[in-house]
């Protein structure tokens, strides 16, 4: 079977194997170099994204933060599209997509289905409107949300994120968010950080909030 068909897993085992037996290692650098080579060619393409998209279960068996390292590669190289992000469902767990201006309603709705989503930045994308925001009201796992200058996003969006049980840091500046939605926020129990920056909030409504702002 040609290696292109393999899955990524096992030819980073396989070529770990052969840098430990082949020669003398230098241990985890080599490692890590291997992983990073392996990461580059199923990155290298859109046809051999294919390939290795077609596998059922390539990503289900890699640790979180190979496939996180693997997403962003194929971010970076802007090979990642909505239809692809299901196949990251299981394995991410931060996903950084600032600046990104095609990022809107499709792309979180795929967002929202992630099991293990702990942080996601949202800031500067300025497609992200009340709609997309939806989308992330049954992550339980998320901790940390970024919307900054995500202007689109109002007081009917920030409802949405009051059903998350576990948010701790979340920043909102130069969104439209009024005050009274900002009032809201009392019910984020686990809140500890918030960025408010630019918006028109009051002294009152600041010191009702429980949280370093």
């Amino acid at each position: 079977m040609p290696e292109s068909e393999i899955s990524l897993s096992h030819q980073i085992q396989a070529r770990r194997k052969m840098a430990i037996g082949g020669r003398p290692s230098s241990g985890d650098g080599d490692y890590g170099r291997l992983v990073q080579m392996c990461i580059d060619a199923a990155c290298k393409s859109k046809e051999t994204v294919e390939v290795w998209r077609r596998q059922k279960r390539t990503l289900e068996r890699m640790p979180s933060h190979l496939g996180g390292l693997i997403f962003n590669c194929l971010l970076k190289r802007r090979l990642l599209a909505p239809p692809l992000l299901e196949v990251f469902q299981q394995r991410v767990e931060e996903v950084n997509l600032k600046g990104e201006i095609f990022v809107d309603t499709e792309w979180l709705a795929y967002l929202g289905a992630y099991r293990h989503l702990r942080l996601v930045n949202l800031a500067d994308c300025k497609a992200v409107n009340n709609s997309a925001v939806w989308n992330l009201a049954g992550i339980t796992t998320l901790e940390e949300l970024d919307l900054s200058r995500c202007s689109r996003v109002t007081n009917a969006g920030l409802e949405h994120l009051l059903s998350l049980p576990n948010l701790k840091i979340l920043s909102i500046s130069e969104t439209g968010i009024k005050a009274d939605g900002v009032a809201r926020l009392s019910v984020l129990t686990s809140l500890t950080s918030l960025d408010l920056g630019g918006l028109p909030v009051t002294d009152l409504v600041v010191s009702s909030l429980q949280v370093r702002c």
